[in-house]
């Protein structure tokens, strides 16, 4: 992508519309989260207490308001890996002196890392369903990745980034003689591990998929320095382009290693088959969908100048809202469950909320997470000496 650009400017401390971007993700993931966790029609799915983002998407067993609500807000993910790879880049060019990213990332990507193991020991103690591995595990692997590839050529990291978000489902498509063994189904596969006492771990963000994102960030991280009116026009050739390959290979029922989209008598379930895109791992579709919407947002925001403190503020404190938003969330809902006479589960399994009760309660959290991210981004500045408080 413009591998023969020249960057004069430096990198600036921070970029708002960076910032912006990663605060919808931080709104998509609260607002679909808030719904995964607490719906009782999401439970309704599967017919039992345990909603999952993989039936919501089954047209042949979900409703249209589950799907819709699933597919618009299942793409916080690919936000972060990407927006983590361009941050990347941003920092180690800052200054208009390149620096070496090793002391940059790994320690952030062992924290990740740790971050997600914790929380994935507590699921295995505390549920009775599959813990998982989720993004902190896929962004912290990808940092550590992206320390020792960053000093390549930046087409070479580009056409590694493409050929890894297009082609990783190929193996598993034509077969592959080691795809049983443990290291492969770590790296390329989201699939479950048995682990001790009967209990077991899902892979739900398999490594290499994801670090192809975050390495596509890295690799695209230099239009991010470029004069505003050729930045803008960039990203709305690239959001368009990329969206426009999407159509055409959909359309087509070839390639992208997904399943074949078909009529149905209900109009909305054959929209629905046709963007019912994998996430787990990202499939090609996924991957062109989601980076198209992420440069036209780029494009929206400068073209119209937009500037929101709001998105501002949390998508600058992304991983601390990360960490405080699901409890924060169970909070309002066991004080709404008092209100209304309920239970809450986990307290009891049998009930949940309704799909606008848990937008309700994700706009509460909306009204906490703000002061709680201005508060937290203070802390950061007053103690910026605590490198600690930077990671997160």
């Amino acid at each position: 992508m413009h591998g023969s650009v020249t960057v004069q400017a430096s990198a600036p401390s921070r970029i708002e519309s960076i910032d912006m971007v990663r605060g919808i993700a931080i709104m998509l993931m609260v607002v679909g989260h808030s719904y995964d966790y607490l719906s009782y029609e999401a439970a309704a799915v599967l017919g039992k207490a345990s909603p999952l983002p993989l039936a919501m998407l089954n047209v042949n067993v979900t409703t249209v308001f589950v799907f819709f609500n699933r597919w618009f807000t299942h793409s916080g993910a690919p936000i972060f890996l990407y927006l983590a790879g361009v941050g990347a880049y941003l920092w180690a060019h800052k200054g208009g002196v390149q620096r070496s990213l090793g002391s940059f990332l790994i320690p952030r990507g062992v924290l990740f890392i740790a971050l997600q193991l914790v929380r994935t020991v507590m699921q295995l103690f505390t549920s009775e369903y599959p813990a998982s591995l989720d993004v902190l595990w896929s962004i912290g692997m990808s940092m550590i990745l992206l320390s020792f590839f960053s000093k390549l050529p930046r087409n070479m990291l580009l056409l590694m980034s493409v050929a890894i978000l297009a082609g990783h489902g190929l193996p598993a498509l034509y077969g592959f003689p080691g795809e049983d063994h443990v290291i492969w189904r770590i790296f390329m596969t989201a699939d479950t591990f048995g682990f001790v006492g009967g209990t077991s771990i899902f892979n739900r963000f398999p490594v290499l998929p994801w670090f192809g994102m975050m390495l596509l960030g890295y690799a695209t991280g230099h239009l991010f320095l470029l004069p505003l009116k050729e930045r803008r026009n960039v990203f709305l050739f690239l959001g368009l382009s990329l969206f426009v390959v999407f159509l055409g290979l959909r359309s087509a029922n070839v390639y992208g290693y997904q399943p074949l989209w078909q009529e149905y008598p209900e109009t909305w379930k054959t929209v629905a088959s046709f963007v019912n895109i994998s996430k787990y791992p990202p499939s090609l579709y996924f991957s062109l969908v989601t980076l198209g919407t992420i440069f036209l947002f780029f494009f929206l925001i400068d073209y119209f100048s937009l500037r929101c403190r709001f998105l501002i503020s949390i998508g600058s404190t992304s991983l601390f809202i990360y960490i405080v938003h699901l409890p924060l969330c169970k909070i309002i809902a066991v004080g709404l469950s008092k209100i209304l006479n309920q239970m809450y589960w986990p307290i009891s399994k049998s009930i949940y909320f309704s799909l606008p009760t848990s937008y309700c309660i994700a706009l509460v959290a909306f009204t906490c997470i703000y002061p709680i991210s201005k508060y937290y981004l203070n802390i950061k500045r007053k103690y910026k000496n605590y490198k600690i408080l930077s990671y997160l």
